[in-house]
């Protein structure tokens, strides 16, 4: 048979061979037979149990089935012989360079599978035009895994930023046909140098003193320097060269070569390769890091990102200032101001917020309801819904509450709750109030006064001198009695206003006004002229009213006011037409009345409710239609 025809054969067989190589090269009977040094960790070493072990071992148990697999270590230098009697298949830690490949006689030609295009088709189809079947044994297939990264270590205190011409002034060690060895000889720089049989040797030796730099892979110097607690031997500030590091298949086996390559690919998909690589290779990283492309690209990204830190600093200061403005202007806002996030929890409260809910300020991030449960701010996250005017007693006080959902896009982010402490509002109102009612007090004794003076002068006209005498008598003697009752008693002056104008009214009015003798209030209370004016204000104006209409008998007004036992009680009695059970329980809500008016209603007894709840007292009403109504008053007089 020629050569030529042989070629043709060989191409035509080539894809079945191909095939059915792949396929046994799956089944159990085909075994792989590895080999590799025991003095290369973490690639390849001997474990405690005497077995094979390290990054490649593992590697390659995980890419092939147990039963396909063989893996020996033993003397490197028994590669070329055991290759020539075809005891191995396939070589493990190798790296790819054409010194190794010469002096471990791989194969005569050294194929690099990591090549950018490669196949095994495409590489086979090209040379079966001039090699015959037999000269294909002389190929050997190098199939990478990982890049390994060589550099010179030393001790630490020795200089690491030589060059290589001024550390090989130095004593040098290398291992023995180790790749850092190779580089050495290829450059004619290996005469000096010492030689050792493994890396964890030529590590003792730095430690020793016998020689100050040895070259090996970083991953493998620091591996050992851990395994043999040599923290003192650290490897040089920059990687002198690099290598791929991975298997030889030898032979010309092509079947296998695929079938490994296939399975590899497929394990590191899997994630497998990241795994043994962060196991076994400390501090290993891509050689793409360290070119000079890479290195000036990152040069690059550290100087934009120095400008945008330069940048975001200069806009924190500017923010810094704006909030520290909007923090100013939401402290000197008299209404507290409260914003919660989408979780409840308080995001702002301002200075107000705080000393009307009594907080010390520094609640920002914790849950609005166990800092402010009465609010019910909250409840907007849920519902959704605003809430207009809403009075509420906030820690004893008087509030007027507006709250509102807060959103983006029709989505909820949170809620804002704004309140105002309606005590100023209400003493600039109860005093408003208190000018009114004294004007009115002066206008019914004026107009009192001048009904009484005509009939003084009528008498006096009629020469009834002695009557006009005795009438006159008789008024200041009744209105002495009432005005000095008043003052000996009601020692707030307040009070006493208020009793003497009310007073007045119902005498213009016809109503009998009747104080409780035994009726006392203090000059100075715990309880604030204004709250004492209000309350007693509208009860006995309710009382007036309810009075207005009364026919069936004599209109009175009884009332009470007494200060004891740290206590003010206050007693409005009227003989009206009373209430009605049924609208007895509504009486103190808001805009109820039981009037008819065509102005605004409803709002005195709410009032005076809220008022007397704010400061924890108590209001009571009991009434019988048709017979009396009397509304009871308590407030607490502890500071009095």
């Amino acid at each position: 048979m020629t050569r030529r025809s042989a070629r043709l054969i060989l191409g035509a067989l080539l894809p079945v061979l191909l095939v059915a190589g792949v396929a046994r090269a799956s089944l159990p009977g085909g075994r792989v037979r590895a080999f590799g040094s025991p003095s290369f960790p973490p690639y390849t070493f001997v474990t405690e149990r005497g077995a094979p072990g390290g990054f490649l071992v593992e590697l390659l148990q995980a890419a092939l089935p147990a039963d396909a697999l063989t893996v020996e270590l033993g003397d490197w230098q028994q590669v070329s012989e055991r290759r020539h009697r075809a005891e191995i298949d396939l070589l493990l830690g190798p790296s790819f360079s054409r010194a190794s490949a010469t002096m471990l006689e791989y194969g005569e030609f050294l194929v690099d599978t990591s090549k950018p295009g490669f196949s095994v088709e495409g590489f086979l189809s090209s040379f079966t035009r001039s090699t015959s079947g037999k000269d294909l044994q002389r190929y050997c297939f190098f199939l990478p895994v990982v890049e390994t990264r060589f550099a010179f270590f030393t001790r630490k205190g020795l200089p690491r930023d030589r060059t290589l011409k001024e550390t090989l002034r130095r004593t040098v060690v290398v291992r023995r046909n180790s790749e850092g060895h190779f580089y050495l000889r290829e450059r004619g720089l290996a005469g000096d140098v010492l030689l050792t049989d493994s890396g964890a040797e030529a590590l003792y030796m730095l430690r020793s003193g016998e020689a100050d730099y040895t070259l090996m892979g970083i991953s493998q110097g620091r591996y050992l320097a851990g395994l043999l607690n040599l923290p003192d031997i650290v490897p040089a500030e920059e990687p002198l060269f690099a290598r791929q590091q991975g298997m030889v298949v030898l032979h010309g086996k092509v079947p296998l070569t695929a079938e490994l390559l296939e399975r590899l690919r497929a394990f590191r998909e899997r994630g497998g390769l990241r795994r043994l690589s962060a196991k076994w290779l400390p501090g290993r990283s891509a050689g793409l890091l360290d070119s000079p492309l890479v290195r000036r690209a990152l040069m690059g990204i550290a100087a934009v990102g120095a400008v945008l830190l330069l940048w975001f600093v200069s806009l924190k200061k500017r923010v810094d200032v704006i909030v520290r403005q909007r923090e100013r202007i939401m402290d000197f806002t008299k209404d507290g101001i409260v914003a919660i996030d989408r979780r409840g929890r308080i995001s702002l409260l301002n200075r107000t917020a705080a000393e009307l809910a009594g907080l010390s300020g520094d609640e920002k991030g914790r849950h609005i309801d166990g800092c402010i449960p009465q609010l019910g701010l909250s409840g907007v996250l849920e519902s959704g819904e605003r809430i207009s005017d809403c009075e509420q007693n906030l820690n004893g006080r008087l509030v007027v509450t507006n709250m509102a959902p807060v959103r983006i896009k029709e989505e909820i982010i949170g809620a804002i709750a704004t309140f105002r402490d309606t005590t100023e509002i209400r003493a600039m109102a109860r005093e408003i109030t208190g000018v009114r009612m004294y004007v009115e007090s002066l206008r019914v004794q004026n107009h009192e006064f001048l009904n009484k003076l005509q009939a003084i002068a009528g008498l006096i006209q009629m020469g009834r001198a002695d009557k006009a005498v005795a009438f006159i008598s008789a008024e200041q003697q009744e209105w002495q009695s009432t005005t000095s009752f008043v003052s000996e008693h009601i020692e707030n002056f307040v009070v006493g206003g208020i009793l003497v104008g009310k007073i007045g009214k119902c005498r213009e009015l016809g109503i009998a006004f009747r104080i409780d003798p035994d009726s006392s209030c203090g000059e100075k209370t715990a309880v604030g002229d204004q709250t004492l004016v209000m309350v007693i204000g509208n009860l006995l104006e309710n009382a007036i009213e309810a009075l207005r209409e009364q026919r069936e008998r004599e209109p009175a007004i009884d009332f009470a006011i007494f200060d004891e036992s740290n206590r003010i009680m206050i007693s409005v009695a009227d003989n009206g037409p009373g209430i009605p059970g049924e609208l007895l329980e509504r009486v103190f809500e808001k805009g109820f009345s039981t009037k008819q008016c065509g102005r605004a209603c409803g709002y005195g007894l709410y009032s005076v409710r809220t008022m007397v709840e704010a400061l924890e007292g108590d209001i009571a009403v009991d009434s019988v239609p048709g017979a009396y109504t009397e509304f009871l008053v308590t407030l607490p007089n502890g500071g009095a």
